[in-house]
């Protein structure tokens, strides 16, 4: 009964029938694992469901970010291991033409234009005048340069915010992962603000907001870093009730809201972009940086946060170096300028050491009609 949020007389009378049956005939879907506590993770009784200690005839999907899913893998219950690949670098091209060149034709023109027999040129080139189609090849060959981008472009997501970004800032590449983010959530912003006639363009940066969107943004980054601390993702509205000041500027359009049980629901666009903001809280807000950093340094909730907390700081502080070596860490920041990723010569996508014979889904499995669900690789 407890994995029943709406409660009403039926939900006793159901729950005796699965439990009497052992789960037979349900699926359960566990949608964000890693979303849950270490402690949680071990014990919990979405755990032992899944450790088929309870309702062990039902079958279970977990989702989760590749780095949680170890103790999954261990499983001797585990059929089926699926990692979500996104984007082929082939399939980022498409996604570039198509999304800045909006006329079809012209776009389909683009593509042919540079498929060969065996795929696509090395180096993009049109001879259309469009400038839309010059740009979108721009891009295409500007990522071919900067790897480390292009790396990150497999997670749609990501994709389409550096195609965002490249086109409002006049084709340029953000040099790290933290200012692509922050680039990001500016422009959302700016598209706000847009709507409420105010100038976007007098929007030069998140540090420099005038004070009345300064306000709403600090509120948003303190609960996006509270929230995080408590694993929390989805908000009532009596829980944001406190943000007087983002409530009336529409949560900057950093949040989307969803109906659930007749109760209107909130949660940030995306777990990264909440991530990002708990950051933006820790290094511009919070007083004890270095502390808070060290307290979360093991927690994976924080992980992606604060990668995103050394980027703003530009690991300033020689505590935080210190910190790193003593733990025998060797940060992609100090060897690359985009740090945030792993990227590997030979694949194009996040491998998890723990994978190696357990029956997974690969690559050339999508190209024999093979379906895939659900894992977000961070």
């Amino acid at each position: 009964a407890d994995l029943f949020e709406y409660r009403r007389y039926e939900v006793p009378m159901v729950t005796e029938w699965f439990e009497k049956k052992d789960g037979e005939g349900l699926l359960i879907i566990f949608d964000g694992w890693d979303e849950l506590s270490e402690q949680l993770r071990q014990s919990s009784l979405a755990a032992s469901i899944i450790h088929r200690k309870q309702l062990d005839q039902c079958s279970v999907i977990v989702t989760s970010r590749s780095y949680a899913s170890s103790s999954l893998l261990k499983m001797g219950t585990l059929t089926k291991h699926v990692q979500v690949i996104g984007f082929s670098k082939e399939e980022i091209s498409i996604v570039i033409i198509q999304t800045i060149q909006k006329d079809k034709k012209l776009a389909q023109e683009l593509i042919d234009h540079n498929t060969t027999w065996n795929g696509y040129k090395s180096h993009f080139t049109t001879t259309q005048s469009s400038k839309d189609s010059q740009l979108a090849v721009k891009l295409i060959n500007d990522l071919k340069v900067r790897n480390d981008v292009q790396s990150l472009c497999y997670i749609p997501l990501v994709c389409s915010m550096v195609i965002l970004v490249y086109c409002k800032e006049g084709g340029h590449l953000p040099t790290t992962l933290t200012q692509l983010y922050e680039n990001f959530i500016l422009q959302t912003i700016r598209r706000h603000v847009k709507r409420h006639d105010i100038n976007p363009h007098i929007l030069g940066s998140l540090s420099f907001l005038p004070s009345q969107l300064a306000k709403p943004l600090q509120e948003m980054c303190q609960t996006a870093y509270t929230s995080l601390a408590n694993t929390t993702m989805t908000f009532s509205s009596h829980q944001l009730q406190s943000l007087s000041e983002a409530v009336k500027e529409d949560y900057l359009g950093l949040m989307t809201t969803f109906t659930e049980y007749d109760e209107d629901k909130y949660q940030f666009l995306h777990l990264i972009i909440q991530e990002f903001l708990a950051a933006w809280w820790i290094a511009k807000h919070e007083k004890k940086t270095e502390e808070v950093f060290k307290d979360h340094f093991d927690d994976d909730h924080f992980r992606m946060c604060l990668r995103f907390v050394a980027g703003l700081t530009h690991l300033e502080h020689e505590s935080y170096q210190q910190y790193f070596n003593k733990q025998q860490l060797d940060l992609q920041c100090k060897r690359k300028p985009l740090f945030g990723f792993e990227t590997c010569h030979l694949s194009y996508f996040f491998q998890n050491p723990e994978i190696k014979s357990h029956d997974h889904i690969s690559p050339d499995d999508f190209d024999n009609g093979s379906q895939s669900s659900s894992s977000t690789p961070v």
